[in-house]
């Protein structure tokens, strides 16, 4: 009787909601912009005269497997960053372990080419990686869809391109076979890149291998400086105008160090070496003749632990001196100082960014480009949440520096959503880094709130510890969230009130119910209120009942017999009672695998029923399973008399080699009274994780991702791509998975959660990455209906 009550109170419910549906994606709100998260490193820059190019290596920007991407753009002279979401660069190779490095940008006189070693970090690169490169027109329109390969084993440096405007060098190192010497090659380029000499092998004058090798143009000539790692010389060979060497050079004997910076004034050349502490400059002449050499201390001066960071990236000619990058430690500062065309230091240091913590771990990736009448300087630094390009333009010959601009920039991330409906609009909630979001949709899926509405307004280097959770309780939306403060350990529990029709915010911030909250948060709507059910530590699970207006009685503890308790506790109402499914940690009776120093523990299933009024009605917990469950959170809905809950167990992957599923979803139907209507430890339904479970009026759905992971030889993005399907339960009967259906699929690991918005209806909020244009290979949370499901409901 109870059921059909409850059926027919669904149905009535959600009636306007069967007059309209999703059809398609959509996004749950407009994106706003910041700096993406993840890490830059290996810039690069260039300029075309009058605009700059800068390059760099952006890695884990999603949390998926797409872990190393290159991204470009262009900045004019006045600082404005005219791709505001870059420009994504082709790798050749789509592996997981693609690991480009030694970015280098020049002009070739009517594009910039962007080259690199794409190197493979699951591979020894002791014989070289091949050496690539794209170019980009001024107006930032990628001319190859896929690189160019210059050559197949290479050793490039950061510095070791150079562009006259017609021709363009690159100098790079290649093993010798049979030999632990490397030979030093160089290719001449035209102004589209193509080869049109070389390589060519440059004579390696009594050195070892770990050559370190630079090179510069004039504007007419080229000039090829090397040092050796292990013997202090420096040899260095000019080319002509069209690449063609010149007779060597004498060697330069007792330099201070490695090369690290080269450029011309559009005469002779200067090269920096690098020494701890100090700086040395040789001023070569055009054709590579040595002349003045200078030393003198750098500015930073740090232990011989960062020597790496002795000296920046960054060295060019501006104006009618050279500029070099430099930091000073004591005010956290990075700058410029300047040399005279011979190489000598003159004037000051001059700070253009100020770090916002420690200095020597907070700023590094530098890089420097000149356009004759101002440079461009960019520079990476680690804030509270993110890893942040920024950059500045100098102008010659005062050397004022712009305010800092940010360079690297992304929609912003969007994870963990859930979602819940009034009947008239949907509401999904989500995490973002500064806070939990949520957006009003229409039964159709149109945007009410634009970027979405900040529910919580976090300080600095606070976080949002779990994904939030939302419910209807029918009057407005409820949500609940755990953030961790910073410096602390505590977790506090906080919710509010979002207004369905005005979208509203009635409890700005949140309210805090509880500190040291654990896990998720768990809510479930009746008509006697919500239920409110969270963890404590790892012990107890507590649970207590909201009011409309948020206040509440009492929390009660769901497990108190238990001496270790759980977490990432879901709950579900039948129309009397809820039914409360957790995870905790078990020891198994054997002792298990050994995790020193104590055995390992296994997470299994735990459930309990708590009345309308929070009586416990089973204080002894009811065991679902005793398999071992993976850590994520079990999920529980109701048909309105019994309970389906529906977990993640461990215990599926192929060993072989062969490739395999971590994880398979697990369901198990639990009675009005508390008895199990399926065998011990579930049925298997398929491979995956499970992300959200709904009853729809007619059946349970059940939403999962699963990822096939391949021998490791064959890692690519591809083949790492993941699945999220929505699969059906009946509600009586066996338990098995009716034709499962595709939802997304994807390089990350898609998050879920079911709408139900018409009797046999769901939509579902899931996370993909999005590579369109506007959002930049960020997650973002979308919303979209299958197609099947919209016309089974239809029958």
């Amino acid at each position: 009787m109870k059921r059909s009550i409850i059926t027919a109170i669904s149905i009535g419910f959600i009636a306007a909601a069967c007059l309209a549906e999703i059809a398609g994606e959509h996004p749950v709100s407009s994106p706003a912009y910041g700096p993406p998260p993840g890490y830059r490193q290996a810039t690069a820059s260039a300029s075309d005269g009058h605009d700059f190019l800068v390059a760099w290596v952006d890695t884990t920007r999603s949390r998926g497997y797409s872990y190393v991407r290159i991204y470009a753009t262009r900045i004019n002279a006045s600082g404005q960053v005219l791709d505001p979401l870059g420009i994504r660069i082709p790798t050749l190779t789509t592996t997981i372990t693609t690991n480009p490095t030694q970015l280098n940008v020049v002009y070739l006189g009517n594009a910039y080419l962007v080259c690199w070693n794409e190197g493979d970090a699951s591979v020894s690169t002791s014989t070289g990686e091949p050496l690539v490169g794209v170019r980009i027109s001024s107006q930032g329109q990628l001319l190859d869809s896929t690189p160019r390969v210059f050559a197949e084993k290479a050793r490039l440096n950061t510095g070791g391109v150079a562009s006259n405007g017609s021709r363009a060098v690159i100098a790079y190192t290649t093993p010798i076979a049979a030999s632990p010497r490397e030979s030093l090659m160089t290719l001449i380029l035209d102004r589209d890149a193509n080869i049109v000499d070389g390589p060519r092998t440059i004579p390696n004058p009594d050195g070892t291998s770990n050559e370190t090798v630079f090179a510069a143009s004039n504007g007419r000539g080229f000039l090829v400086v090397r040092t050796f790692g292990n013997v202090s010389f420096t040899a260095t060979t000019a080319l002509d105008a069209n690449g063609a060497p010149l007779p060597d050079a004498p060697l330069i004997r007792d330099t201070p160090g490695p090369i690290f910076g080269l450029a011309s004034d559009a005469d002779s050349y200067v090269g920096l070496f690098e020494a701890p502490g100090k700086i040395g400059a040789q001023h070569f002449g055009s054709s590579g003749e040595i002349l003045e050499t200078s030393l003198f201390p750098l500015q930073q001066i740090l232990p011989d632990y960062y020597r790496h960071q002795q000296s920046f990236q960054g060295f060019v000619f501006n104006g009618d001196s050279y500029l070099f990058m430099d930091g000073d430690p004591t005010q956290k500062t990075l700058g410029v100082r300047r040399l005279t065309r011979a190489g000598q230091l003159v004037g000051g240091y001059i700070p253009i960014a100020k770090a916002s913590g420690s200095f020597s771990t907070t700023l590094w990736a530098t890089t420097l480009a000149s356009n004759s009448s101002s440079a461009f300087a960019g520079w990476v630094e680690l804030q509270a949440r993110n890893q942040i390009f920024s950059g500045s333009v100098i102008e010659a010959p005062s050397l004022a520096a712009s305010a800092p601009f940010v360079i690297a920039r992304a929609a912003a991330t969007q994870i963990a959503p859930d979602a819940a409906t009034s009947g008239t609009n949907t509401a999904i909630v989500w995490n973002e880094g500064d806070g939990v979001y949520a957006g009003r949709l229409t039964l159709d899926g149109q945007m009410l709130d634009g970027r979405g509405i900040r529910i919580s307004a976090l300080s600095p280097n606070t976080s949002i510890a779990t994904q939030p959770s939302i419910a209807f309780d029918g009057a407005n939306y409820i949500i609940a969230w755990i953030e961790n403060p910073p410096n602390s350990y505590d977790f506090i529990l906080k919710v509010a009130r979002l207004a369905p029709g005005t979208g509203a915010i009635l409890d700005p911030n949140g309210i805090a119910i509880y500190q040291n909250a654990f896990g998720a948060v768990a809510l479930s709507s009746s008509p006697n209120g919500t239920l409110m059910a969270w963890a404590v530590g790892t012990n107890k699970i507590l649970a207590t009942i909201l009011a409309r207006d948020l206040s509440h009685g009492p929390a009660v503890t769901v497990n108190p017999l238990e001496q270790i308790g759980g977490g990432n506790i879901s709950a579900a109402w039948n129309g009397s009672e809820w039914l409360l499914a957790w995870i905790k940690p078990v020891y198994p009776p054997d002792g298990g695998p050994i995790c020193d120093p104590t055995p390992c523990f296994e997470y299994q299933t735990y459930a309990a029923r708590l009345s309308s009024q929070l009586t416990l009605l089973d204080p002894a917990s009811i065991v679902v399973s005793t398999t071992a469950a993976g850590s994520n959170r079990p999920l529980v809905a109701s048909d309105g008399d019994g309970f389906l809950v529906a977990w993640s167990g461990y215990g599926d992957y192929d060993y072989t080699g062969q490739g395999g599923y971590l994880s398979a979803v697990f369901a198990q139907r639990i009675s009005r009274d508390g008895t199990l209507a399926a065998p011990i430890n579930g049925v298997r339904l398929a491979a995956g994780q499970v992300r959200s479970i709904a009853w729809d009026g007619l059946q349970y759905d059940i939403a999962f991702s699963a990822r096939r992971y391949p021998p490791y030889s064959a890692w690519s993005f591809t083949s790492h791509m993941a699945t999220l399907n929505v699969t059906h339960v009946a509600a009586h009967g066996a338990i098995e998975s009716l034709a499962p259906l595709t939802v997304v699929t994807d390089l990350s690991d898609p998050e879920a959660a079911l709408i139900v918005t018409g009797t046999g209806r769901v939509a579902i909020a899931y996370t993909r990455v999005a590579s369109e244009p506007e959002y930049g290979d960020v997650e973002r949370v979308f919303v979209s209906a299958p197609h099947a499901l919209r016309g089974r409901a239809a029958r």
